[in-house]
């Protein structure tokens, strides 16, 4: 069966936002473990730089190019149940980026970031 194309959905903007978000994260969780005060700045400044990371993407989710803006891939609810019911069924169907749920979760994993 021969490989199928490659297609290179997310800029570079997306991509280094979310590696940055990330990183942040992992900052922030492992620096929140460990005894303070002599990480407690990292840990405020992973903070800072993860909530940095969010606002930058929502910005570029507005005037990025075609697959970055949020607009276009996140869906209704109504789009995002009759996506659920069609991966329960097992014929779910195939989207460039995120699906439907997918789209959600990033919402709601940048909500968490922003808290």
């Amino acid at each position: 069966m021969p490989d199928a194309a490659r297609v290179r959905v997310w800029d570079a903007g997306v991509r280094l936002l979310h590696w940055t978000l990330a990183a942040a994260i992992v900052t922030a969780w492992v620096s929140g473990h460990w005894p303070p005060p002599h990480f407690d700045a990292v840990h405020h400044t992973a903070g800072h730089v993860a909530g940095a990371a969010v606002l930058l993407r929502l910005a570029w989710g507005l005037v990025g190019g075609r697959h970055a803006r949020v607009a276009r891939f996140v869906r209704s609810p109504r789009a995002v149940l009759a996506y659920v019911r069609a991966l329960r069924s097992g014929h779910e169907p195939r989207y460039i980026g995120h699906n439907p749920l997918g789209a959600w979760m990033v919402l709601l994993l940048w909500a968490v970031a922003l808290a």
